[in-house]
């Protein structure tokens, strides 16, 4: 009854090949693809996939499954519609590899495309350059404007980046407002600088959200292989740290990885990551200084100054983290 209700279109599928009922083809499968013919075969049960358009017009799997029954030349042959069950492990893939506001590879899948790309570049002694994207107090338009523009802006940095690409490069997102980009088959790293310009550019453009101008800048940082780094994670790593150095130039604008700057920024990465866990660690505090008069030295008030007890570094001096919490978002918390 099942298979009369699947393929009620076809007719009576008694004393009939499968083919006719189920492809509505005058011709067999090709071996390969049949389930009977393989089952006749080889004398064991067999399975195969087929796909239609189904009622609504839309792809139908169809799996077919053929095994030999009894003493005679006889075979069993089961159909079942598998279609939800391919959607749900399409779903389940997508969900492992891409990320679900902008459809772009999440960090998964961009760090195996990167992999690829610096084999095929070491094969060919060809270059890639790999760029490290940061929005520019993402946080403060989050916090004014709310979640849904910030949303709606990181889709539209997305469409934006993929307009000053190539079709052979990558773009993904690897954080909340962190974006990563392969270059692969450079010949020299000027057409890398040539990309990061026309991004800058782009991207400091107005963005027109719900009618309302949403302006929002990049600092973008650049490794390229083999110089900055001869594997994947070695150069995304690279490409942040320069991204951090474009931040500390002034913001919207990018930089290149450079070693001799690498100590700085690793320095800065370290505290701002400590920053982010102080506060619910106990580890800022204040210390109070009078404040006093100066025609008779009595005092006027007191001053409440904040600071930081790390567990590794020891007493971290205001000059250090202040500006990492100003520039990171984390002076209002």
């Amino acid at each position: 009854q099942a298979f009369r209700a699947q393929f009620a279109d076809a007719g009576d599928p008694v004393g009939r090949y499968c083919y006719e009922v189920t492809h509505k083809s005058d011709s067999p499968c090709p071996p390969q693809h049949c389930a009977v013919l393989k089952a006749a075969e080889s004398g064991r049960q067999e399975r195969a996939e087929h796909f239609h358009t189904g009622p609504d017009g839309g792809e139908q799997i169809i799996e077919a499954v053929a095994r030999p029954v009894g003493p005679g030349p006889a075979i069993l042959y089961c159909l079942r519609d598998v279609t939800e069950c391919h959607q749900s492990r399409e779903q389940i893939r997508n969900l492992a590899n891409y990320d679900p506001l902008t459809g772009l590879p999440n960090r998964v899948l961009f760090m195996q495309q990167l992999e690829a790309a610096i084999e095929k570049a070491g094969a060919g002694h060809g270059r890639v350059a790999v760029m490290f994207f940061d929005l520019d107090r993402f946080k403060g338009i989050n916090d004014t404007l709310g979640h849904a523009v910030g949303d709606r802006l990181l889709l539209g940095i997305s469409q934006r980046l993929a307009e000053c690409l190539r079709r052979i490069d990558v773009i993904a997102r690897v954080g909340g407002d962190e974006f990563v980009v392969i270059l692969p088959e450079l010949k020299d790293d000027e057409e890398a600088e040539a990309v990061a310009a026309r991004c800058l550019k782009r991207l400091s453009e107005a963005f027109d959200i719900e009618g309302q101008e949403v302006f929002s800048t990049v600092s973008i940082g650049m490794a390229c292989f083999p110089d900055d780094g001869q594997e994947a994670e070695a150069l995304l790593k690279n490409a942040e740290f320069a991204m951090y150095q474009a931040k500390e130039g002034g913001r919207n604008t990018w930089r290149r990885f450079c070693l001799e700057h690498n100590a700085g920024a690793v320095e800065r990465l370290v505290l701002e990551t400590g920053l982010r866990h102080a506060l619910e660690n106990g580890e800022l505090f204040l210390q109070y200084q009078p404040q006093v008069l100066a025609e008779d030295g009595r005092w006027g008030g007191m001053e409440a100054l904040c600071r930081w007890q790390h567990p590794y570094l020891g007493l971290v001096p205001p000059v250090k983290f202040i500006p990492i919490a100003e520039q990171s978002g984390l002076i209002g918390e």
